[in-house]
Parts: C-alpha cells; sequence; structure tokens
C-alpha cells in the first residue's frame, strides 16, 4: 500500500515482509539510501532537507524491532537481518540502494555490501563502530571517556543517572527506561554533554527483547574485518571527535587499509554529526557523491 504527498512527492505506507507489515516513508530525490535503524520514524527526522536533494532516504520498519510481533530472538542472526534488507529494496522496487547505517546499523549497511554487492552503490557509515567489535576493543573504547573527557562532563554524566536507579527504571516501560538512560548519557553522546535529546525517542517504542540480543549477541564479540577488506563498493565513515560511545580511535587501526574510503572527523559532533553539525555534514557527503 503507498500513500503519495502530492506537495512534496514524499511517499508512505507499508510492505510485508514474511507476513509482517513494515511501514515506510520515502523522502528527497537523487540516488536511492536505505537508512538501516529500527523504526521508520526514529531516523527520519535527524536529517536535512538540502541533503534530501541528493539522497532519496528509505526509512522503514525492521521486524525484529517492532513491538508486539513475535519473534523468537534466538533466531534472529546477521544473515537473517541482512537477508531482510534485501526482502525490503525487492518489495519497494528499487534496483540498487546506498546502505547508510549509523552506530551500530553502519556494520548491518557493511554486511549488505558484502553480501549484496551488485544491489549496493553506496556505503555510508555515522558514527558507525567498526567491524572489530572484539571485547578487547569495546573495553579500549569504554576507557576513552575516563581518559580523554573534561572532568565537568563526568561530573553531568554522573548527576544525570543519579535519579535513574532500578526501582525508578522499573516502574516505566523498557524503551522508555532505555530512552531516560540514553538522554541521561548525553555527555557520552553528544558534543554539547547538556543537550538534551529526548525528541528523538518520542513516540518511539521498541521489541526490547531483540534490541538487547542484537546489540549483545549479534554484534559484540565479532570480528569481520576481513570481509570489509574485500569490499571496493565505495564508502564515506564520519565520526565524532567527542563520540564516546563509538569512539574515532577504535578505526585507528583500519583506516589506511579499507579500500575505497572517505573519512571525516567532525571536531564538535558526539554520536550524532548529521545533526550537530549538520552543514558540514551536508557539505562533506555531497562532495563525496559528485566526486565519485
Amino acid at each position: 500500500m503507498i500513500n503519495q504527498n502530492s506537495k512534496s512527492g514524499d511517499i508512505s505506507g507499508f510492505i510485508t515482509v514474511d507476513g509482517i507489515k513494515l511501514n515506510y516513508i520515502i523522502e528527497g530525490e537523487g540516488i536511492p539510501c536505505l537508512v538501516i535503524g529500527m523504526l521508520s520514524k526514529f531516523y527520519q527526522p535527524v536529517f536535512s532537507s538540502k541533503i534530501k536533494k541528493h539522497l532519496k532516504f528509505i526509512f522503514v520498519d525492521f521486524k525484529i524491532f517492532i513491538p508486539g510481533v513475535s519473534i523468537d530472538v534466538n533466531n534472529i542472526s546477521m544473515d537473517i537481518i541482512v537477508e531482510d534488507l534485501e526482502k525490503i529494496r525487492i518489495a519497494l522496487g528499487f534496483e540498487k540502494i546506498a546502505v547508510l547505517g549509523h552506530s551500530a546499523f553502519g556494520i548491518i549497511a557493511l554486511e549488505y555490501a558484502f553480501n549484496y554487492p551488485q544491489r549496493t552503490s553506496h556505503i555510508i557509515m555515522i558514527a558507525s563502530f567498526p567491524p572489530n567489535m572484539t571485547d578487547e576493543n569495546l573495553k579500549r573504547g569504554s576507557e576513552f571517556l575516563e581518559y580523554d573527557a573534561s572532568k565537568e562532563r563526568k561530573m553531568i554524566q554522573r548527576k544525570n543517572n543519579e535519579p535513574l536507579t532500578e526501582e525508578f527504571l522499573s516502574t516505566v516501560s523498557p524503551t522508555k527506561a532505555l530512552a531516560l538512560q540514553y538522554v541521561a548519557n548525553a555527555p557520552i553522546y553528544w558534543y554539547d554533554p547538556t543537550y538534551d535529546c529526548s525528541w528523538i525517542w518520542r513516540g518511539i517504542e521498541l521489541n526490547m527483547d531483540a534490541f538487547n540480543y542484537f546489540y549483545s549477541k549479534i554484534i559484540r564479540g565479532k570480528d569481520t574485518t576481513q570481509k570489509i577488506l574485500n569490499i571496493t563498493i565505495p564508502k564515506f565513515l564520519s565520526m565524532g571527535r567527542y563520540d564516546y560511545s563509538a569512539p574515532y580511535i577504535l578505526w585507528d587501526n583500519l583506516i589506511n587499509e579499507i579500500p575505497n574510503l572517505t573519512h571525516y572527523l567532525f571536531k564538535k559532533s558526539g554520536h550524532w554529526p548529521m545533526l550537530e553539525e549538520q552543514v558540514l555534514f551536508d557539505k562533506r557527503i555531497i562532495e563525496w557523491i559528485n566526486n565519485l
């Protein structure tokens, strides 16, 4: 089912994958770009109208994150997630797509490109974790906050989290608890440690069992470095200097090894450079697209 806004050209509707209804929103023009994430409305507000003149963004629900959908988390795997992306591409009728992944979803973008190189035009990774998510590298990332962040930043984080006791968090929904913790951890995710990102989470409900399984079992402890070294598709990696969730230092040993990679470190960004330095982010992405 498709609904088209005649004024903006935006398209919304739903497709059915494995019997599950997935809502989607398509905005913009230019290169079709599948935004890999949780729900269609989560990432939709964070990209500018300017960049949507160069990329046709496809925001779509991913079935494992839809609340109320009965899914055995033990059956979730990287291969299944990648196959779901391919089913979405086919259902929406795009011959070839760019794939964009923010945070942990950058790894999913690489996995899709590795499995479907003939269907992938570009890879965009924003504040992405590297493909070597081993315990050793995760430990190195967690230590970055302790030795790099200012005392003020660490103090704000501690104070923000003091009210979020286990007892209090047990009184709200699991998704609400996640959102409250994310907002409280602004010093980890944002250049401005006092930034209130609660608007991003407004109206969002997730299948938290699947969410937790995804991060703890699908992403953690994996090292797929050899895959990325075999992907020649053009890649853009944007990292934030003040990102203490996915620190830029975790890519140090890979940056010069990855073929066809353009990377940029945003000096006044944390985990969300597409918001914090939106004008510069747009400029860098557009330049990259035009120079290919």
